[in-house]
């Protein structure tokens, strides 16, 4: 009974410290086959708040998880989602 309750806590610490680095690996992966290789883009951003930052010919907007644009791709820079808004600057 200790050794299996110190075998899973041995696995719990394991999963802990290794999974957060090694998830963002994978999700940045995921990201790059589902949206590089169906949409055309010059830059993809990892996706926050269900959005990605997209761009092409120097403008940018922000697609949803199916490549549909949420934002259209009219501003020169913009900002992550934080509580479902985003910051957007348009110089011309």
């Amino acid at each position: 009974m200790k050794k299996t309750i110190f075998n899973f806590l041995i696995m719990t610490v394991l999963i802990v410290t290794f999974a957060p680095a090694s998830y963002a690996g994978v999700q940045q992966d995921a990201v790059r086959r589902l949206i590089e290789p169906t949409l055309d883009y010059d830059n993809v951003s990892g996706f926050c708040e269900g959005m990605a930052a997209v761009q092409k010919n120097l403008k940018v907007g922000f697609i949803d998880p199916t490549g549909k644009v949420i934002v259209p791709l009219e501003y020169d820079h913009v900002f992550d989602f934080h509580a479902g808004l985003a910051i957007v600057q348009k110089t011309s």
